[in-house]
C-alpha cells in the first residue's frame, strides 16, 4: 500500500513542511532541494514560494485541468494555476484559488467552471490516473524538472544536477 496513511505521511501542510516527507524528515536535505528546485526554475522565470498549503491529491485542480482540455486550454489553465500555487503562495487546492486561475485563461468561463466543481464528473478518472502516475510511469514525487529529455532527477534523488541549462525548443 502506498498511500499517504500507510506510509505515515501526511496530506496537507505547507509545500516546506510536507517536502520534509520526501527528505525523510531530514531538514537539511530538504532545504537543499528547494535550493535546487529555485535554481532550475530560476533561468525559466519561476520563483518557487514554499510557504503555500498543500494536499497532496488535489482532486479539484486535475479535474479542472482536464475541463479546461475541452476547449483547449488546459495548458494555459495549468500554467495559471501553478503560478498561483508555486509563486504567489495561493494553494491549488482551494476553490477560489482555482477559480480565479479559470478567470486569468480567456475563453475559460468562471460560472460554467464553478458548476463543473460542483458535479462529480472526473472525480474517479482522476484518482485511477494517480494510480497509473505511480505504477506506469514511475512518478513518485514532483516537482520534476525534465529539459529536452524524456525525464530527469528530481530534486529530491541525490544525483540531482544542479546546473540545468535549459533549451528552447525551436
Amino acid at each position: 500500500d502506498q498511500s499517504c496513511d500507510a506510509l505515515g505521511l501526511k496530506r496537507e501542510g505547507t509545500w516546506k513542511e510536507r517536502l520534509l516527507d520526501y527528505t525523510g524528515g531530514n531538514p537539511v536535505l530538504r532545504d537543499r532541494a528547494m535550493a535546487s528546485m529555485k535554481a532550475a526554475g530560476r533561468p525559466l522565470g519561476i520563483e518557487f514560494d514554499y510557504n503555500c498549503y498543500i494536499n497532496r491529491q488535489p482532486v479539484d485542480s486535475q479535474r479542472m485541468i482536464l475541463w479546461a482540455g475541452q476547449f483547449g486550454k488546459q495548458e494555459e489553465f495549468a500554467e495559471a494555476l501553478s503560478s498561483r500555487h508555486f509563486e504567489q503562495g495561493q494553494t491549488n487546492d482551494d476553490l477560489e484559488t482555482i477559480l480565479a486561475a479559470v478567470a486569468d485563461v480567456p475563453g475559460l468561463d468562471q460560472d460554467a467552471a464553478a458548476a463543473f466543481l460542483q458535479t462529480d464528473d472526473l472525480v474517479e478518472f482522476v484518482w485511477q490516473s494517480y494510480g497509473r502516475m505511480i505504477r506506469h510511469f514511475g512518478i513518485t514525487e514532483i516537482p520534476v524538472f525534465a529539459f529536452n529529455r524524456l525525464g530527469g532527477p528530481s530534486a529530491f534523488s541525490p544525483s540531482f544536477v544542479q546546473d540545468i541549462t535549459p533549451t528552447p525548443y525551436i
